[in-house]
């Protein structure tokens, strides 16, 4: 009993970690904004973290050269969704949005998630996905009601809005591929260093085509974020959530994501003075309960 009871406590207090990590993680985002080209910052966070990684899977002597070629496409995928063109978009859909909203606003990808199941992997659709699609829609319109019914339409959180939610469905097809390295039994934290090691790679080729040069922000505040988002969101974070998982199931690691946003709501209440409203309280409240729906195991 005692050693049942220590479990569930080690567990809780991960899951808290991988929660308020991720949650304060596009806060972190917000400080990055502004002087630095978006695809810059990318670039350099994944090459910090794809270096550090792969130097982690070095010192514990993790095999890392002996996957097929099949192997290193879905690294490149996850590459390309995950630790590319999803953080690309959410960094510019965060010049419009407040990191709270922008959060919540991800949540759908676990909605979508569901969707891109059935539509990759021949998972059955459930009831529960499309009611919680619905519902999450809801609390998507309620959200940005201003933006979308006022006159004058509020254009530059709209397109927030719409970034948002491409990332978050790309996101979707990123658990796609990973759901597939599971199902070949490829180790998730090999795997994840070598797909930021293609991420950094993607990022660095659209950094030189979009002819951005790589400049440096010389605020402490970006840099603070930037070792935050290296270190402890994109290192630690995925370390502990890949740990969890091996404990709890990924099921139940997956709430996460209905958690985060929460956490993100509330540091942007204090630090981005995010008004309280009754349809942001409404908004949050479908999203979430929309997704939580979507994904919920009877069992």
């Amino acid at each position: 009993m005692k050693n049942i009871n220590t479990d569930k406590l080690l567990n809780t207090i991960i899951y808290s970690f991988v929660v308020v990590i991720w949650g304060g993680s596009f806060l972190a985002i917000e400080y990055q904004l502004g002087l630095v080209h978006e695809s810059t910052s990318i670039f350099l966070r994944y090459i910090a973290a794809s270096v550090i990684l792969f130097l982690v899977c070095i010192i514990l002597k993790k095999p890392m050269f002996s996957f097929p070629l099949k192997s290193h496409f879905y690294f490149f995928l996850i590459g390309l969704f995950f630790f590319s063109i999803n953080y690309l978009l959410i960094y510019k859909a965060q010049n419009h949005l407040t990191s709270g909203t922008a959060a919540v606003v991800f949540a759908m990808c676990l909605f979508f998630s569901q969707i891109n199941s059935k539509i990759f992997l021949g998972f059955k659709l459930k009831l529960k996905t499309t009611v919680g699609g619905i519902i999450g829609i809801i609390g998507i319109i309620l959200l940005f009601n201003n933006s979308i019914f006022s006159e004058q339409g509020e254009y530059n959180k709209l397109l927030g809005l719409a970034l948002m939610l491409i990332a978050s469905y790309i996101v979707s097809i990123a658990t796609v591929v990973t759901a597939k390295i599971n199902l070949n039994k490829i180790p998730i934290l090999q795997a994840n260093s070598w797909a930021m090691i293609y991420g950094a790679i993607i990022n660095l080729i659209i950094l030189i085509i979009s002819n951005n040069r790589i400049t440096f922000d010389p605020r402490p505040s970006y840099w603070i974020s930037f070792f935050y988002l290296v270190i402890i969101s994109s290192i630690i974070g995925f370390i502990l959530y890949f740990l969890l998982v091996k404990r709890i199931g990924p099921e139940k690691s997956s709430y996460f994501a209905i958690m985060s946003p929460m956490v993100a709501v509330l540091i942007s209440l204090v630090a981005e003075d995010l008004q309280v409203t009754t349809t942001l309280i409404g908004g949050v409240f479908c999203v979430l309960l929309g997704n939580f729906i979507a994904i919920r195991n009877k069992k």
